[in-house]
């Protein structure tokens, strides 16, 4: 990893993919099998374009989500989604170096297979600080809708039942019945 954005980075590696696609189809076309492999550039190009579109819609969100603790989880949303395509493509440009090299253990795949692995851990720790933020959320919220059943007056004369009773009984029904 370097000292580029998230955004460079994606892009480089989206260059040095297209790069050894590029060569893999000259390859190919050398030993008469550009057929089975010339579709690679444009399916390369079409994942690159998606995923940016994807990143500059985001990011749109991002700056315009005025709750910062939903911007910061839409903002590690968008961290993981950086990491886990440069995972993934890192893991390809690791074996497009294999299938052109024709051999497995080849510097370069390795150096690739050690950036996926980078990436995938970073897109591991960054989903866990996203969950440990949903769910901090999550039992926020359903403290804030407990106090609220709360104080719903009583509409049964001197009996206290609420709408977390009726639920409960409710959902008590439901799972009787399923």
């Amino acid at each position: 990893m370097t000292d580029r954005t998230p955004e460079e980075e994606a892009k480089a590696l989206y260059d040095r993919e297209v790069a050894a696609i590029e060569t893999l189809v000259r390859v190919a076309e050398v030993l008469g099998l550009r057929d089975r492999v010339e579709t690679f550039p444009e399916q390369a190009t079409a994942a690159y374009g998606a995923f940016h579109s994807e990143q500059e819609a985001l990011q749109r969100e991002i700056g315009g989500e005025p709750d910062p603790e939903q911007r910061r989880i839409l903002e590690l949303r968008k961290g993981i989604e950086v990491a886990e395509y440069m995972a993934i493509t890192s893991q390809r440009l690791a074996n497009l170096d294999r299938l052109m090299s024709g051999r497995y253990d080849t510097p370069g795949a390795a150096l690739d297979e050690d950036r996926a692995n980078a990436y995938r851990e970073q897109a591991s720790d960054l989903r866990d600080e996203r969950e440990a933020l949903l769910s901090e959320r999550l039992a926020r919220d359903a403290a804030a809708d407990a106090q609220r059943v709360r104080a719903i007056p009583s509409t049964s004369g001197s009996r206290t039942t609420n709408l977390a009773t009726r639920k409960s009984r409710t959902l008590g029904r439901a799972v009787s019945n399923g």
